[in-house]
């Protein structure tokens, strides 16, 4: 009886120790003997995207952050300026662009719904002065996205500024230039 149960204590240890030594096999699959050691880190893959982007900076990329992307390690990230989001993926070793896509933001009919009452009093360029008026040091490439949208039973804009490491979402009557709903959102960077 003895020997029965420490043949299968034995047995038990074994397979536990396969078991461990696969599942460390598997984490380690897709990061091909390299170290974090040799990222090139959030600073570096923040230049490598802005250098992209002529006149943007520091204060136009929002997030920024390491991620796993099919396989492999990237800095994935979003840089609004002049009206464009950029969306990127750099690979954390070698600095390559793996992923850029472009999007209008502002002032796109892509953005803006044109079923809305056309009687609104407040001009597109009027709402973005009053909504950068609540932003002291923003300007006109801190915009995100602009929409005038119908809010229970009135035109509204939505009008989102990204400064200073946070997002202001600001609705305004389209009538009136009241401002009727703001949102601040603050961000967090680690560089």
């Amino acid at each position: 009886m003895k020997k029965k149960i420490l043949s299968i204590t034995l047995l038990g240890i074994l397979v536990l120790g396969v078991s461990v030594a696969v599942n460390a096999k598997s984490r380690n699959k897709y990061n091909r003997n390299v170290s974090s050691n040799n990222y090139i880190g959030v600073n570096r893959a923040m230049n490598i995207a802005l250098k992209k982007v002529p006149g943007a900076s520091n204060s136009h990329v929002k997030k920024i952050n390491l991620d796993r992307e099919n396989g492999r390690m990237v800095y994935e990230g979003e840089i609004y300026y002049n009206g464009q989001e950029y969306e990127f993926d750099i690979d954390a070793v070698t600095g390559d662009i793996v992923k850029w896509k472009v999007d209008e933001i502002s002032n796109n009919s892509g953005y803006i719904n044109n079923n809305v009452n056309n009687s609104q009093a407040i001009t597109m360029e009027k709402a973005k002065s009053i909504a950068l008026a609540q932003v002291p040091g923003a300007n006109q490439s801190h915009f995100g996205k602009i929409e005038l949208d119908h809010d229970h039973g009135r035109a509204v804009y939505e009008i989102e500024i990204f400064y200073n490491n946070s997002k202001y979402e600001f609705d305004i009557d389209a009538s009136t230039g009241e401002i009727i709903g703001t949102e601040v959102k603050h961000y967090n960077k680690n560089y």
